[in-house]
């Protein structure tokens, strides 16, 4: 009985250690960040890393479209919302391998991305997951409820 928990355990420990990011494992190079955000416009389903800034709550999502032009946009619940619809939050910029958003009125926040699998990335300052997101299309309707796990 302790062999098959210990393998149990082992097996448990591997898996989970694959799906967290290290951001030192996969880093995109530039013309990987090139490719990943040329056009069309691309949304970033995103919650919160380990190392998250904003704070501990570890329930926030949220979709921020990446236009053409540098323009970073909160999807929010779409256009058609009278109280939570889309908007301008500020801009996004790709040099190299790094990616910054620039809040209006507020901070920036400049990431190297790590790729997870498929369209999963650690957005990693230093060695820090500070967020983790899908990056996909803009399909011009949000996520549809789909986040990173």
């Amino acid at each position: 009985m302790n062999r098959i928990c210990f393998a149990s355990c082992l097996i448990l420990t591997f898996v989970a250690a694959r799906a967290e990011a290290d951001c030192t494992n996969n880093p995109l190079s530039g013309s990987d960040m090139n490719a990943l955000f040329s056009p069309p416009a691309k949304i970033i389903c995103g919650r919160p890393g380990a190392a998250y800034p904003g704070g501990a709550n570890s329930t926030d999502r949220w979709q921020e479209e990446h236009r053409s032009g540098g323009q970073l946009w909160d999807f929010k619940l779409g256009d058609n919302n009278p109280v939570d619809a889309r908007a301008q939050v500020g801009t996004w910029s790709q040099s190299g391998v790094n990616l910054t958003h620039s809040y209006t009125g507020g901070p920036s926040y400049t990431w190297r991305l790590f790729l997870i699998s498929g369209n999963t990335y650690s957005f990693c300052s230093g060695s820090s997951e500070q967020a983790r997101g899908n990056v996909i299309p803009d399909p011009g309707t949000g996520c549809g409820g789909v986040y990173p796990p």
